[in-house]
């Protein structure tokens, strides 16, 4: 039997013991890790029936949904080091169902935990051995915020303004997770949103392309993800702007290779788009030395913040 075969038959046996003694969760998603570790070294290997059987291990004792609520009620006292291992096991069962059992990514999402991380990061991370085939993507092995969040910083006013911890800025609207998780391509160096692509238009091939089909196609309005209302505060549809901005980057940090990607607001527009930097062509100066001026490709995903 291939390892692939052999952790999936270890994990529907383990998942059977966690159900019914109501053990730490802990070592089954280490478990999930080293399998889907196990399924990203060999591509090509098709998990045959015992992926069916897992999934319905899982929902025979709605551990999924068990799991995760233990998970999100314990943090952060469980500390730094647990919390890497279950996130991780979290991400690993995401990937492991993909491609296979699209239908089951929502059920462990991380979206929620990805803030509330980032927020007790600075004060709770401590160094670890990062395990074996660990995706570089888990940055939580590595420092207490993803490179980029280390960066970021918030005008004082701004922060006043925004609603509480955890009302908009940690949650980007469910919908919203939806339509985003599946919706990126990777193609010649560029990428792509395609979830919202008609079918009559064809995906774009090499640079010339660029990526203006993004721009005239992938508006994600407001509406489309929030309830309508009335009494919604501008300040709120900007703080669930930003939870939504902070969710594109979280995918890109998961799936794809490093990119330099701007995010601009456009006030009189009411729009936030999302733009992606390529190096472009050579200058030489007046003092002989040459410099590659950066351009932007038109937007590929298009917040309309109007509700």
């Amino acid at each position: 039997m291939s390892d692939v075969r052999a952790l999936l038959g270890d994990l529907v046996v383990a998942s059977v013991e966690l159900a019914e003694a109501n053990a730490d969760p802990q070592r089954w998603l280490a478990l999930a890790s080293a399998t889907a570790a196990a399924m990203r070294a060999s591509p090509g290997e098709e998990p045959g029936p015992l992926l069916a059987e897992l999934l319905a291990t899982l929902d025979e004792h709605e551990l999924l949904a068990r799991v995760r609520q233990a998970f999100e009620d314990s943090w952060p006292r469980i500390g730094w080091e647990k919390a890497c291992v279950m996130r991780s096991g979290f991400e690993a069962l995401r990937d492991i169902f993909e491609v296979h059992a699209a239908s089951y990514v929502e059920r462990v999402d991380t979206s929620r935990l990805e803030q509330r991380m980032i927020q007790h990061g600075e004060a709770l991370f401590v160094p670890l051995p990062v395990p074996d085939g660990t995706p570089a993507h888990h940055w939580w092995w590595h420092a207490g915020a993803p490179p980029a969040e280390q960066a970021i910083q918030m005008n004082e006013r701004m922060r006043d303004l925004l609603p509480p911890r955890g009302y908009y800025t940690d949650n980007a609207p469910a919908k919203f997770r939806r339509l985003v998780a599946a919706g990126f391509a990777f193609d010649d160096d560029l990428l792509f949103f395609r979830a919202r692509r008609p079918l009559h238009v064809p995906m774009p091939k090499g640079r010339a392309h660029e990526t203006y089909i993004e721009a005239d196609t992938n508006v994600v309005r407001f509406s489309e993800v929030l309830e309508v209302d009335p009494s919604r505060r501008p300040v709120d549809l900007a703080a669930a702007a930003l939870a939504c901005a902070r969710h594109v980057a979280y995918e890109l940090r998961r799936g794809f290779p490093p990119c330099r990607i701007v995010v601009n607001v456009h006030p009189s527009l009411n729009t936030i788009r999302f733009h992606q930097i390529r190096a472009g062509q050579d200058w030489a100066t007046k003092d002989g030395t040459e410099t590659s001026l950066d351009h932007y490709t038109s937007a590929m995903l298009v917040l309309d913040t109007r509700a």
